[in-house]
């Protein structure tokens, strides 16, 4: 298994335990696979959303204005860039 491949199990997998409502796994997965690769952007993304749904909204914006600031062109960041992108 490639990288890439690696990263894409990782994102769906998280993706599908924040569909389950298990934010903390979905947490826990984005953030050992971010651990291999700080620079994922769309794990980052899903990251926050799910510290959002976990009511930890400081960190949750944290993780997205980072998604914004780091990746501005990214698709990850393109739903995030209007709430976010003015401000420190």
């Amino acid at each position: 298994m490639t990288r890439a491949q690696s990263q894409a199990g990782a994102l769906e997998e998280a993706a599908q335990a924040l569909a389950r409502g298990q934010f903390t796994e979905a947490e826990a997965l984005c953030r050992a696979a971010l651990a291999a690769n700080p620079r994922h952007a769309q794990l980052r993304a899903l990251l926050g959303a799910s510290l959002r749904r976990q009511r930890r909204l400081e960190e949750a914006e944290a993780e997205l204005r980072e998604v914004v600031k780091r990746w501005p062109r990214s698709a990850s960041a393109s739903p995030l860039r209007s709430r976010w992108c003015s401000g420190p």
